[in-house]
């Protein structure tokens, strides 16, 4: 893509993007799934020995943090158009990412277990007005979170900024994001009709149902999804970080150039002649001639 031409983001463009690089998504996919097979072996193992609690079933979420920073990084590169490569990718987004895919993840797993907790030691001892505020307050929380976690995991593997900035920002994002955020809720919810109705189809034949289900979360979903989430808060993301650091950073780039003109003591004399305001043709480019009263000033301070 030209840095020059203004990206347009578009229904056809995001499908685009995604069936150009259909076959590598879903390599992407299935190296995301392996691990989550390997995490409901164990399970299976610990149910067989009576050792499941929801408190290890919530483990699988520190457990895949490191491979969501892998497919969100590459489904990062397709939204900007970069070729990709499924492995090559998928590890250096696992390997870039680590720490804070980490950190976040055990957030996650704290709320988790916290609102489950919460549900399940509350949903008996308090009246039904009570009961509705804390659910009002849970969902409201969740919408927060949800849009936070959007523009989180986008941000993390986009822009190189210190965890900090990160946080702050994606705080930020949750309102400046607005409807980037409805646009991967309403994406999600058709997903979820669409899902619901091939379960329908299915019947009662839970066999088919497993099947279904295993096949759609090995080769398509979970990169699908992450894949919204990406091309949708990207584009906040690029309007109110990207751009304006690029273009900062443009602009210090000329002014650096404009304090680095070389010329002797005396033709700097002659050019700062004049209104300080005035745009002056100065060794091939347009500079105000304060530029060059600053660039005398500092010759004459090392002299002095």
């Amino acid at each position: 893509m030209e840095k020059n031409k203004k990206r347009k983001y578009s229904l056809s463009d995001f499908f685009l993007g995604y069936f150009e690089n259909i076959g590598k998504l879903t390599i992407v996919n299935v190296l995301f799934c392996l691990p989550i097979g390997l995490y409901l072996f164990i399970l299976l193992l610990l149910n067989s020995a009576s050792l499941v609690s929801i408190a290890v079933i919530f483990l699988i979420i520190p457990f895949m943090s490191p491979f969501f920073g892998g497919m969100f990084y590459v489904c990062s590169k397709v939204t900007r158009k970069e070729k990709i490569s499924p492995f090559k990718d998928f590890f250096k987004g696992i390997k870039s990412n680590f720490l804070f895919s980490l950190l976040n993840s055990i957030i996650i797993y704290i709320i988790g277990l916290g609102l489950n907790i919460t549900f399940s030691y509350y949903h008996t001892g308090l009246e039904g007005a009570m009961m509705i505020m804390l659910f009002v307050f849970s969902l409201l929380f969740l919408v927060f979170f949800i849009s936070f976690e959007n523009s989180f995991l986008t941000m993390m593997v986009t822009v190189d900024i210190s965890l900090g900035e990160l946080i702050r920002n994606s705080v930020l994002l949750v309102a400046g994001g607005f409807f980037g955020h409805i646009k991967t809720i309403l994406s999600f919810s058709l997903i979820a009709i669409i899902l619901y109705s091939v379960f329908v189809f299915a019947g009662t034949n839970t066999i088919l149902i497993a099947s279904i289900a295993a096949l759609l979360t090995l080769i398509i979903l979970p990169v699908l999804c992450s894949y919204i989430v990406v091309y949708n808060s990207y584009q906040t993301i690029e309007k109110q970080i990207i751009t304006p650091y690029e273009e900062n950073a443009r602009k210090e780039e000329e002014k650096k150039k404009a304090d680095t003109v070389s010329f002797d003591r005396d033709e700097l004399i002659e050019l700062a002649k004049g209104d300080p305001d005035e745009f002056i043709f100065v060794d091939g480019r347009m500079i105000k001639r304060r530029s060059v009263i600053k660039m005398l000033e500092k010759i004459e301070e090392k002299q002095d």
